[in-house]
């Protein structure tokens, strides 16, 4: 009996050593990810000439934008990932999915 629950307890802590790992090659790869396309975008956007500080929001809002966006599950950026609106209109096509399926959830018995 004590064999079987060491057996058990053995086999629980694998498959959750397991899914940890998952999770962190999953988020690892989210990252490199990022990274490589946020490396692309930046060596293919032309210097704009609007001053610091505007600059300096406009991409703070687009890299929040940008990371909701690869935050979210159903996301899987492409080519024209960086063009002008597409962020912005990713963002509100999430929010409303996810409001969407929030109220689905509410009706449900």
């Amino acid at each position: 009996m004590v064999l079987a629950v060491i057996v058990v307890l053995l086999g629980i802590l694998g498959l959750a050593g397991y899914q940890f790992w998952k999770h962190k090659m999953e988020q690892e790869q989210a990252l490199k990810a990022s990274r490589t396309y946020r490396g692309y975008v930046e060596t293919q956007q032309p210097a704009p000439s609007v001053s610091e500080p505007e600059q300096a929001s406009a991409l703070s809002e687009e890299r929040q934008m940008e990371q909701k966006l690869l935050a979210h599950p159903g996301v899987t950026p492409g080519q024209g990932f960086g063009a002008p609106g597409v962020k912005s209109t990713g963002v509100r096509i999430i929010d409303a999915i996810d409001e969407a399926q929030a109220r689905q959830k509410q009706q449900q018995p």
